[in-house]
């Protein structure tokens, strides 16, 4: 099971999911950022794409376990 970062992006708050041993789900770079500060593994990250640049893309697919692609476009780049 993964935690939605943009429900709720306090650093006191992630570190009481990681704890409890859930994933985290990240939709931007920000949010990868938070997850990685936060001590989220690679495996424990997944990154849902949406509306994203190919760079985003590259960094998402270099810092989460699972990337969801929302487009063809994403597809072929990946």
């Amino acid at each position: 099971m993964h935690y939605a970062v943009k429900a709720n992006a306090n650093p006191h708050v992630l570190a009481i999911i990681k704890s409890e041993g859930f994933g985290i789900e990240t939709v931007s770079e920000g949010e990868l950022v938070l997850a990685k500060r936060a001590g989220f593994t690679k495996r424990q990250t997944s990154f849902t794409c949406s509306n994203i640049t190919d760079i985003e893309l590259a960094q998402a697919a270099r810092s989460a376990s699972h990337v969801h692609l929302d487009s063809l476009r994403q597809i072929e780049i990946w």
